[in-house]
């Protein structure tokens, strides 16, 4: 990585064994839920950097990513998490000539960060053009499993999401629709998880993603949160969907795998995600947060089984040190 004032003996790798250091540290802010409180959400955001990099100072904690020429700090937490992030940020923005964007952070350490270090709104510089505010361009949609199993699908707000089932179900013999999901557990089991590479491989080819390297899905699928909620659905006892979910709070689980690549039959995806979710509900699982959104057409489908959260954390970005960024960057270590 660059050179750094900061102490080199405080950053390193993110490794697999790390699993229990970030649990116990995000555990102290369950009360948050924040959808960036996971190892899953971490080790997802940071891909471009293997499993990420860390800075570790006794228990603040901010993990380092990559997003094209800029660095990425994710959900910087502890005591000391905003002066540190904004060191860190400030000396990766000067020495690479590029934004330094901060994810999910607090709500104390975003105000300390804007009216004492400068940073600014994402959408100031922009995550991409489509997206400003990457994962928080649309507000987290959350499901109260209960509500959905029990009453959901009887009221005007789920309207949508009941013809969709209903759909599905008409064009099923005898009205059977044939979808089962099976619950895993890491890491006392792995049988699922070549079944869910090819399933986020034909994800992602369907959405021209690459295929072999990189893609979303291969840090939570090669290391999986312990404990964390895996799903594989069928459909006529063929594989069709794979869901991972970790735990963000008391009873809550956040999403963080949500893919059926077969939308040759309507309805499939959202009877799929229903199923899956009645099993999180019989597991004593309260409320599942499906996530932001980068796009609008993603918000309006995970709309279908919840209701929009307020935000909880803030998005910034480094502020440009002569009026706008060069670009340029030295090469990803």
């Amino acid at each position: 990585m660059e050179t750094l004032t900061v102490d080199p003996s405080e950053l390193s790798t993110i490794d697999p064994g790390d699993r229990d250091l970030y649990r116990d540290l995000f555990a102290q802010d369950w009360a948050l839920g924040s959808y960036g409180n996971c190892w899953t959400y971490v080790t997802q955001a940071c891909r471009q950097l293997g499993l990420g990099h860390k800075y570790l100072d006794g228990s603040t904690l901010i993990s380092i990513g990559r997003h094209g020429d800029s660095y990425v700090l994710t959900r910087p937490v502890g005591p000391r998490a905003a002066r540190a992030a904004a060191e860190l940020a400030h000396e990766l923005a000067r020495d690479t000539g590029a934004p330094v964007y901060l994810k999910h952070v607090g709500q104390p350490d975003a105000e300390e960060l804007t009216r004492r270090h400068g940073f600014l709104p994402m959408d100031r510089h922009p995550w991409t053009p489509s997206s400003p505010l990457d994962d928080a361009t649309y507000p987290d949609v959350l499901v109260n499993t209960a509500e959905l199993a029990e009453l959901g699908l009887k009221t005007p707000d789920r309207s949508k999401l009941r013809m969709r089932l209903n759909r599905f179900r008409n064009g099923c013999v005898d009205g059977h629709t044939g979808v089962s999901a099976r619950q895993y557990r890491p890491p006392e089991d792995d049988a699922w998880k070549r079944t869910a590479r090819e399933i986020a491989a034909a994800w992602s080819a369907g959405r021209g993603h690459d295929t072999n390297d990189g893609h979303a899905y291969t840090n939570m699928i090669d290391h999986p949160a312990d404990g964390a909620y895996v799903y594989l659905a069928e459909v006529d006892e063929h594989p069709c969907g794979f869901y991972l979910f970790e735990a963000i709070g008391p009873d809550t689980v956040a999403c963080y795998a949500n893919l059926c690549p077969d939308a040759t039959r309507p309805g499939l995806t959202e009877t799929a995600l229903c199923t899956v979710l009645a099993d999180l509900h019989r597991h004593g699982i309260t409320t599942v947060n499906l996530g932001g959104s980068e796009h609008h057409t993603l918000h309006t489908y995970k709309l279908k089984f919840g209701s929009p959260r307020t935000l909880t954390t803030v998005n910034l970005v480094t502020p440009p040190p002569a009026g706008t960024w060069s670009g340029t960057n030295r090469a990803v270590p």
